[in-house]
């Protein structure tokens, strides 16, 4: 998601790097009987699936000018777009458009159908993009030919370097750090070659299997192009249907004597999962692999039941589950990105109501599930809106407010909320190019019809993904997944001016989950689920 913040940093300095996290695939899994023996038992673990090919081909479709770079004072530009690629399978081959000029603010420019094509060939766990938009003037043939070297060089050195390997194998890569490195590559390229024409934007996007899913469904995408102009690129993707990487469900309990060791369900999900207590048992639901059904499973005593799928529900993204006024309350995001409610008295499932149209999610996002949090007889949840903004919704009464944006936080993840101490928490990831957490808190008043907020500012953690909030024994806990796979648990300071050190979640080995966890205090004991990733 291409937030305001993100734009703004591209126009100041000329280049934007865009990380979409990558998941790994779920290994086996084990009995329902197994996972049931006890409450700390190892799980075995069966081999990782080896990952599939598919044929992913991108087009570039056409672009619009909100700004021109309006070269020599004449505000009239002359336009080409180049690219640099490669999947973990095949490099990919330079590529450089044909011109475009005159071109001034408010054209939409079309590529033409036989010089389009940025990549068309095999990927299995991802591709990489390097995109630069170029303004002409007067360079001779002999600068194009080196260009045309310049971006074959990258896609090979950013084959031979694979970065979704080495973050994979090399504990805490900074694979924002790697991608920036990329494009200082480039640079340096440039800086060796003699040419009259200007660099407005280049931009640096990493695409892992899911959302080459996503993009697959969904055919097109917009990427922004701030630099010395202001461009806004319209991508089409017509290869293959590319399949959601998936994880085995798996979940951590802490008792009284610590951290049991993981226990494996018999199931997949290509989500993170939700929690809840409800009438004394405790929920789980997640998003079936194929079919992406919403599938609910309950604890009862030591039992897992076998998942139902919710009706016909459906979603890319992890839903949302908070038990309130008597009832289970589930918000979910359905295939058109809109913001879906349910409630379950005991026995059924109420019909979906539309909440909001403020969509969830871009064309190109990773999970923007919402949360859900229950305070003094209301029911508070959050989405991001399509711009990026988050926007805080209120149930009271059996009837929702409209939704009230706070415009300071943005996000392209989950935000987290917890209710703890007679304020709402929230927690998010501060950017995708600057994975610090933030946490913020606030107080709901009745008579603004609003919560408002404190920001307490960005905490000294680092994730690739949307921290998790919970509370357990009267105390606020605060998870996430580290830049190097593990989860952790932290605490907040004295105070509540922020989290203390943060600890592993384990017993042993360290717990690593694919993306988001989820987590609902039961039985006086904290349950943490995730999808896991492969050992």
């Amino acid at each position: 998601m291409d937030s305001p913040e993100f734009i703004a940093g591209m126009r100041e300095w000329g280049y934007g790097v865009t990380a979409f996290t990558p998941r790994k695939a779920g290994t086996g899994s084990r009995t329902v009987e197994e996972s049931q023996e006890a409450e700390g038992g190892q799980a075995a673990r069966s081999p990782a699936r080896a990952a599939a090919s598919f044929r992913v081909k991108v087009e570039l479709e056409n672009f619009y000018v909100h700004r021109a770079v309006g070269d020599q004072g004449g505000g009239r530009d002359e336009i080409y777009w180049c690219t640099s690629t490669s999947s973990d399978k095949v490099s990919g081959r330079g590529f450089k458009s044909e011109e475009f000029g005159a071109v001034t603010g408010g054209d939409t420019c079309t590529f033409s159908t036989s010089k389009r094509t940025v990549f068309d060939n095999q990927a299995s766990t991802g591709l990489v993009l390097h995109i630069q938009c170029w303004e002409a003037d007067q360079s001779t043939s002999a600068w194009y030919d080196a260009l045309q070297r310049a971006l074959n060089e990258l896609s090979d050195h950013i084959f031979s370097t694979w970065w979704w390997n080495m973050a994979g194998v090399l504990p805490g890569t900074d694979i924002v750090g790697y991608m920036g490195e990329l494009v200082v590559l480039f640079a340096w390229l440039m800086d060796h070659l003699r040419n009259d024409d200007d660099l407005s934007c280049q931009r640096l996007i990493a695409l892992d299997q899911f959302d080459l899913a996503l993009l697959a469904r969904r055919g097109r995408t917009n990427w922004h192009f701030d630099g010395d102009g202001y461009h806004e690129l319209r991508v089409k993707y017509s290869g293959d249907m590319v399949p959601f990487p998936v994880g085995t469900l798996e979940y951590v309990v802490e008792g009284d004597d610590g951290w049991g060791d993981p226990i494996t369900l018999p199931w997949e999900s290509m989500s993170a999962p939700a929690l809840a207590v409800y009438g004394g048992k405790l929920y789980a639901s997640y998003i079936h692999e194929n079919d992406n059904a919403v599938m609910l499973t309950v604890r009862d005593g030591h039992t897992w039941s076998e998942p139902q799928r919710i009706s016909n529900w459906a979603s890319y993204h992890a839903p949302a589950l908070a038990a309130h006024d008597g009832k289970l309350h589930c918000v979910l995001v359905g295939h058109n990105d809109y913001v879906y409610w349910s409630t379950f008295d005991g026995t059924s499932w109420r019909a979906l109501t539309e909440l909001d149209r403020h969509r969830a999610s871009t064309a190109v996002s990773l999970c923007q599930g919402p949360s859900m949090a229950v305070g003094v007889n209301l029911l508070h949840m959050v989405h991001v809106g399509l711009d990026g903004i988050s926007r805080d919704k209120v149930l009271s009464g059996g009837s929702w407010s409209d939704a009230t944006q706070d415009t300071p936080w943005r996000s392209e993840k989950p935000i987290s909320l917890a209710w703890h101490d007679s304020r709402l928490w929230r927690a998010k990831r501060e950017s995708p190019t600057d994975l610090t957490v933030r946490l913020g808190n606030g107080r709901y008043s009745t008579f603004a019809g609003r919560t408002e907020w404190s920001d307490i500012g960005p905490q000294p953690v680092q994730t690739l993904h949307g921290p998790t909030l919970t509370v357990h024994n009267n105390t606020m806990r605060f998870l996430y997944r580290s830049t190097n796979g593990n989860l952790y648990i932290a605490f907040p300071r004295s105070g509540g001016v922020g989290v203390g050190v943060p600890k592993l979640v384990a017993r042993e080995g360290p717990v690593k989950p694919m993306a988001e966890s989820a987590a609902a205090s039961h039985d006086g004991k904290l349950f943490v689920m995730y999808h896991r990733s492969p050992s």
